[in-house]
């Protein structure tokens, strides 16, 4: 694979889904000027046992539906989230009482099997993942430190920089994932595992605790309940 390209998977065991997601896929990314290589699984097993490093991946909820002792979409979801997987899901599924469970820290939304011609979900979905693994969204928090501002990324690195907290947060807020929290740090939504207490921290999902100061409290939080009202809204297409 390029080393400039991202690696997108689809999983479904019916042929003639995969390749009509993969048909949608690949008009939209080239739509988008999004350059990708592309994976096709035919069952959950595949997905797990893969080398690939995928970026995406569109998973049918419904694989092995029934059948004993082969992973479903909700197993192929939890395995990659306890390997802490960088890989952005989105949930692909025929029938409405699947979309309860297509929650994860991974997944970004789902799509109805059968509006993948009809509806712009998809395309709202692929978007919404391209801002995710393009630009400044693959920031997951900024603390500073002294005259110096350690930015850490969504893969584990970090990079000190000469610079002050306040001015970075001013450029930060045309991008509604980032909210300042804290006089030392900056925090995007994304990298949130969960509030802790009533908004006295957040637990990332490298379980760093990040502080929420008193005077901030009210702000970020309203920031932050958009942010889930936006994912939700994205989530189930209201």
């Amino acid at each position: 694979m390029d080393s400039n390209q991202y690696c997108i998977g689809i999983c479904d065991d019916e042929l003639v889904f995969r390749k009509k997601i993969l048909d949608e896929v690949k008009h939209l990314c080239a739509e988008q000027g999004f350059p990708a290589e592309f994976v096709l699984f035919a069952s959950g097993e595949e997905v797990i046992s893969s080398e690939k490093k995928l970026d995406l991946l569109l998973l049918d909820e419904e694989i092995a539906d029934g059948r004993q002792n082969l992973l479903n979409g909700k197993d192929v979801r939890r395995i990659l989230e306890n390997r802490f997987s960088k890989t952005y899901i989105i949930c692909v599924t025929s029938y409405d009482k699947y979309m309860q469970d297509a929650f994860g820290q991974n997944v970004i939304g789902f799509v109805n099997k059968r509006e993948l011609e009809t509806s712009n979900r998809l395309e709202d979905l692929i978007v919404r993942c391209i801002d995710l693994l393009q630009g400044a969204s693959k920031i997951a928090y900024i603390e500073s430190k002294h005259n110096d501002l350690e930015v850490h990324f969504f893969d584990g690195s970090v990079k000190t920089v000469r610079g002050a907290l306040e001015a970075i947060a001013k450029e930060m807020q045309q991008y509604e994932i980032y909210v300042k929290c804290h006089r030392s740090y900056i925090v995007n939504f994304n990298y949130v595992k969960a509030v802790i207490g009533t908004f006295s921290d957040f637990r990332l999902l490298d379980d760093t605790l990040i502080p929420i100061s008193r005077g901030l409290k009210t702000e970020v939080q309203r920031k932050y309940d958009r942010f889930i009202d936006q994912r939700v809204s994205l989530l189930f297409g209201e």
